[in-house]
């Protein structure tokens, strides 16, 4: 629970730098512009004059092959033949943004060009200076990126979404028929899943339950679930016991792991609770004092449309829900849309961003610890 990468209180402790002050509206978006050519042309010649890009990627599946393909296919793209790709996939997401944050405070270098992080990681790093801005930036985008969610007005200009993370049930189907996966998250309290089923060692995705049910009643809950469960596992590591046969199945899981072991030919299945899905957003951001900014947010704009999109679900079974050339992410889409599932974000109102605010103060951290005990993660 406290380490970097799985304490939530952690990485959100600075939003109020910027969410106290920020105001949720409709997005204007500026229509097609005659100076596009212009724009895009004068930032491919100032990409040319730089060497490399240098990512820091998050997402390990992407793997070799997938980081190549993504490099050569974006260079290809502006004509960059001469730059340097460089797509880091190893380490912790948590502690990469914590030494953002402190070469941003100490006026250093930035060590990547562009970074991915989920939603309240970026957010984090903006409110403390960390990123750069790319203007004009609803003009240059590429073909299947939709204006009305690449940068949403909170971190509008200085986040681009590039994937997204829907939390469901993954199951094995060997062991548990279809019509047996809990459906909502109250019933996974029930006593009949007592022993069948292992979570997460961190609250990230159980934190977003306050946008659905009161306070308590969500830690009621999460105590039905501590009770019923039989270990703690991360997830990687987690599926692929179950797939053995150790475990039934587990709730809010990346569903990315279903298409993944799906294409093995394992014994997997898919499900969403009908009541909470949580939608983590993920987004790439270019670095405040980037070596290589301009080639940087050719980039950030590029991973947004469907080429890149395809290219990065192809290797790492992470889908764009807002793209409509990502098949895994219709599928998805369909699936939730089918169940009469209840999507929820941290950028969808007002109340959803305060809520998400709220986890940064003394309650909310306590709050989150007693999420925490309720699941037995100490």
């Amino acid at each position: 629970m406290r380490t970097l990468e799985a304490s939530f209180s952690l990485t959100v402790a600075v939003l109020s730098i910027l969410l106290g002050v920020a105001v949720w509206k409709p997005t204007l978006w500026a229509g097609p512009s005659p100076d596009r050519q212009q724009l895009l042309s004068k930032l491919v010649e100032g990409a040319k004059k730089e060497r490399e890009l240098v990512i820091w990627g998050g997402i390990p599946e992407l793997g070799e092959n997938g980081a190549r393909e993504y490099g050569e296919t974006f260079k290809a793209r502006f004509g960059l033949k001469d730059i340097r790709f460089k797509y880091d996939t190893a380490g912790v997401t948590g502690e990469k943004f914590s030494h953002a944050v402190m070469e941003t405070k100490l006026g250093l270098p930035a060590s990547y060009d562009v970074m991915y992080g989920p939603d309240h990681r970026v957010i984090a790093l903006i409110g403390q200076g960390g990123v750069e801005a790319i203007d004009n930036w609803r003009i240059l985008l590429p073909d299947g990126a939709d204006q009305r969610f690449v940068s949403p007005s909170v971190v509008e200009g200085k986040a681009f979404l590039f994937a997204t993370r829907a939390n469901g049930i993954i199951y094995n189907s060997k062991l548990m028929p279809a019509s047996d996966v809990p459906r909502t998250t109250g019933d996974v309290a029930d006593p009949k899943y007592k022993g069948k089923f292992y979570t997460a060692p961190w609250t990230t995705y159980v934190n977003y339950g306050i946008l659905v049910y009161p306070k308590q009643q969500w830690l009621e809950t999460m105590k039905g679930w501590g009770r019923n469960k039989e270990l703690t596992v991360v997830s990687a590591g987690g599926i692929v016991r179950m797939m053995a046969g150790e475990f039934s199945f587990e709730p809010f899981s990346n569903t990315y792991y279903y298409f993944h072991f799906r294409s093995k030919g394992d014994p997997v299945g898919v499900a969403f609770f009908t009541d909470v899905v949580p939608l983590s957003l993920q987004f790439y951001v270019v670095r405040r004092n980037a070596r290589n900014p301009n080639v940087a947010k050719l980039f950030a704009l590029w991973a947004a449309g469907s080429e890149a999109v395809q290219i990065f679900e192809k290797y790492s079974w992470t889908p764009n829900m807002y793209v409509k050339a990502s098949r895994i992410g219709q599928e998805e889409a369909a699936l939730i849309d089918k169940l009469g599932a209840k999507v929820v974000t941290w950028f969808d109102s007002n109340e959803t961003l305060d809520k998400l605010m709220w986890y940064t103060t003394k309650e909310g951290r306590e709050y989150e610890a007693e999420i925490a005990k309720a699941l037995k993660l100490k």
